[in-house]
């Protein structure tokens, strides 16, 4: 499976029946501060813009890392403790310690305090926003009054219940969720809410937060019937079902239902970046029955919001996967500067990188994806892979052992280990991990091929990507790439074979 686009996650306790978030789940301190600028030293945090400068240059931060910011500063020379934060930032409850410990790492770096000056940790319970704060306004920056511990919830009770849902979402998940020109399109707060929910676990791209983005996409639906940027957001879902889901009957209905929903939205909004970018995704995977339009269907989202780095994103591997590799480098480099942050983006780079054998820069890629975002698989899978090329063996067997620690089970990072020992000529290693998933139902034969390979018996390989064929294996997407291939590849060329 082509390693950007890996990570389909096994139905888990987010899969199950979920109760719809009422407004007192999503108590973020950043609703009541919506008009007011933070300043401290050269940074300026503007809560009404959501954004965070230093001397008048912008800084990026992810919606997490914008309001765990926006928690801190409010409460500037307090200690706000783990809890509190998890609490807040992460309401859904599903999530781990370290993806504090990641968030806290990325604004000291954003804000140039590699020693802990400016957000203080104090062991085992906390962290502490130091340096002085001040209140701005928006429009002058005057300052005022030091900031003081805030009392949020008696600000929200100021406020009509459906124009404190509209903030509390705006303020949480920031516009990097959805093309800007659509930020405040929805008649109906409720609506837009349930969109920014759609779109925030529809990003999380695991079959369980797809698949609970579009029951928000719909209930938005439901209320707003003619909101393109949510019936956008239900094609969306019904494609990376079909992407991430099992390849049969059900993959074909959801490209489908995507299809429908991405020409309902474009009839909602002919204007709608994310509708086009929608229609020719799932035009893409459909074949070519339609593929001859969706080239210019990406280039129309482009041209409509050029900021809209999911477009360009997919429009990138558009360009890949027709051999315009420079091109689709040059689109992806474009989405991360967008999204600069963006998991799923920077680790599409690395794979382009990598199956383009720009190694030593594939290899700085995904190391960069591990320091944003630690806990996933593919980045230290996607590592693994780079370094192996590079003849760091060692360190590549270390990488995907670690990737195996987060997914014991996964075909894929199994037989990429396992190479890795053929490779360094430890046949036993590689046998004894081979073992591990050859039995297992059904076979992963695209990736027992790889490993053949490794081991120099390219009759072998060459056999199970014949089973792989039949199998309908997402993996042989890579197969004219993959760089564990080549002489699999020589051998096909060599006896007249087809791939």
């Amino acid at each position: 499976m082509t390693t950007a686009r890996r990570g389909v996650q096994p139905e888990g306790p987010q899969g199950g029946n979920r109760s719809r978030q009422t407004i007192s789940d999503l108590q973020y301190p950043g609703v009541a501060a919506l008009s007011q600028v933070y300043e401290f030293g050269p940074f300026r945090l503007d809560s009404r813009s959501e954004s965070l400068s230093c001397d008048g240059r912008e800084i990026h931060l992810t919606a997490k890392s914008y309001a765990t910011l926006l928690l801190l500063v409010e409460r500037a020379g307090s200690l706000v403790s783990k809890d509190e934060i998890l609490s807040s930032v992460w309401p859904s409850g599903f999530v781990e310690p370290a993806n504090l410990t990641q968030t806290v790492y990325v604004l000291r770096k954003a804000l140039s305090d590699a020693d802990g000056r400016l957000i203080e940790t104090v062991p085992s319970r906390g962290y502490r926003f130091t340096p002085p704060v001040h209140i701005g306004h928006p429009s002058n920056g005057a300052t005022h009054a030091p900031v003081i511990a805030n009392n949020t919830r008696a600000r929200i009770l100021g406020l009509s219940l459906p124009l404190v849902a509209a903030a509390v979402l705006l303020a949480v998940f920031g516009s990097r969720l959805f093309p800007p020109s659509h930020a405040i399109a929805a008649p109906n707060p409720q609506a837009l809410r349930d969109y920014i929910l759609g779109r925030h676990y529809w990003s999380e791209r695991t079959i369980p937060n797809i698949k609970l983005g579009l029951h928000y996409f719909q209930e938005a639906l439901a209320i707003t019937p003619t909101y393109a940027p949510a019936e956008s957001g239900v094609a969306d879902s019904y494609s990376a079902l079909a992407y991430y889901g099992p390849y049969g009957a059900q993959h074909f209905q959801n490209l489908e239902m995507s299809r429908s929903a991405a020409l309902r939205a474009i009839r909602f909004d002919p204007n709608s970046a994310e509708a086009h970018a929608s229609l020719a995704f799932a035009d893409e995977f459909l074949g070519k029955t339609y593929r001859a339009e969706v080239a210019a269907e990406f280039q129309r989202s482009i041209d409509l919001d050029g900021r809209y780095a999911t477009a360009r994103e997919w429009y990138s591997w558009y360009l890949f996967n027709h051999g315009k590799m420079q091109d689709a480098i040059a689109q992806m480099v474009e989405a991360r500067n967008l999204d600069p942050l963006s998991p799923v983006i920077n680790e599409a780079l690395g794979s382009q990188l990598y199956y383009s054998r720009r190694y030593a820069e594939a290899a700085d890629q995904w190391h960069l994806s591990i320091t944003i975002d630690p806990n996933s698989e593919n980045v230290y899978y996607g590592a693994g892979l780079a370094d192996e090329q590079l003849g760091q063996n060692q360190r590549a067997e270390r990488e995907i052992e670690h990737a195996l620690t987060i997914t014991p089970g996964d075909p894929d990072a199994m037989s990429a280990l396992a190479h890795v020992y053929a490779n360094a000529r430890d046949t036993g290693s590689a046998l004894r991990w081979l073992a591990r998933f050859a039995n297992m139902k059904p076979a992963p034969a695209y990736d027992i091929a790889v490993v053949k390979e490794g081991l120099g018996q390219q009759e072998q390989a060459l056999k199970w990507l014949t089973v792989a064929t039949s199998q309908h294996d997402a993996n042989l997407s890579e197969l004219d790439v993959d760089p564990r291939m080549e002489n699999v590849r020589i051998w096909i060329r060599q006896h007249g074979g087809n791939a």
